[in-house]
């Protein structure tokens, strides 16, 4: 047993130095697009440098929005972002009609304000033979929709029987009825998925769907991309809103500025630790260089606990670890 503990600590230690500065580990992720990530530290917006959105809860229908009204506008354009794979987004309410985003190391800005912006009437729309693509524009006169997302229940990625990804969802009762009665009918023929007036999805129906459980396939190795099926899922889930919300500002900070932020804290905390352990070493000698050693130690394990998880590293964030 005696034997057991330090070998046992020494390839613990062995494992968090790999983990911590091997470059180009890569890991099993089912988050991921591919199914894995390359091993990295995480970074906060204020390290990595990101976007930060504003917006304003807008009166609806005679009515303002109440307290908790906001709160699912929040929930809401919280599951939207997190739905798009961006690395620990922070989604927070201020005040009585504001929710204010932030989103670190997002590369591409202007489609993910998009996502959270949209207030989301969501549609399904019998196109008959009329094929439609994605993103083309729908005239509710020419294609009047036969269901709101109102009536859709749930939505979740799944597999079929071969295997192949596939996007699912269930009908309330009225919804349900009128697929099931518009399939049956139309084997054959287009039926879209549209929000804000978009086509998102316009798949065939290949039989008719009784019961409300809906299932979208796609061609292709493997079915339906990860991503394309994540956004899917959650323009189904998270489409509408209870109000119309308007941005107020938008900031964009830049990486340059965070890598300075980075580079002076980890500069400031390698500063103090190392007051720290001289101190150990002077006033406790030979203890203090064992608890110095522990130290270091445990913050190697510890940083390389952040890279598995991943963990998203903020100025604050630094200064608690030191």
């Amino acid at each position: 047993m005696r034997k057991t503990g330090p070998i046992l600590i020494l390839i613990i230690g062995i494992l968090a130095l790999v983990v911590d500065f091997a470059p180009g580990i890569v890991v099993p992720d089912p988050a991921a697009e591919n199914g894995n990530r390359v091993l990295e530290t995480k970074l906060g917006l204020d390290l990595q440098g990101g976007l930060r959105v504003e917006y304003q809860a807008q009166p609806a229908g005679g009515r303002i929005p109440r307290p908790e009204d906001l709160e699912v506008i929040r929930r809401i354009i919280e599951n939207r972002v997190n739905a798009t794979g961006v690395s620990e987004p922070v989604v927070t309410t201020q005040g009585s009609d504001r929710v204010v985003v932030e989103l670190p190391g997002v590369s591409d800005p202007n489609s993910v304000r998009r996502l959270v912006g949209q207030t989301g009437r969501l549609d399904f729309v019998p196109l008959g033979s009329t094929q439609k693509n994605k993103g083309d524009p729908i005239d509710p006169q020419q294609f009047p929709a036969l269901f709101s997302g109102e009536q859709l229940s749930t939505a979740a990625i799944a597999t079929d029987q071969t295997g192949k990804r596939v996007v699912t969802f269930k009908l309330k009762d009225e919804g349900a009825k009128l697929f099931e009665q518009y399939t049956s009918a139309n084997i054959g023929k287009y039926f879209a998925i549209v929000l804000d007036g978009s086509v998102i999805s316009a798949p065939v129906i290949n039989s008719a769907i009784p019961g409300g459980n809906v299932e979208i396939s796609q061609g292709g190795i493997g079915g339906y991309p990860l991503k394309e099926a994540q956004e899917l899922v959650t323009v189904l889930q998270f489409g509408s809103l209870p109000f119309p919300i308007k941005e107020l500002s938008n900031v964009t900070i830049s990486a340059t500025l965070g890598e300075q932020f980075l580079n002076r804290s980890l500069l400031a905390g390698a500063i103090g630790i190392l007051l720290v352990m001289a101190f150990m070493l002077i006033y406790y000698r030979l203890p203090g260089l064992v608890a110095s050693f522990a130290l270091v130690y445990y913050s190697l394990v510890l940083l390389a606990i952040f890279r598995l998880l991943p963990v998203a590293l903020t100025l604050s964030g630094i200064a608690r670890f030191v």
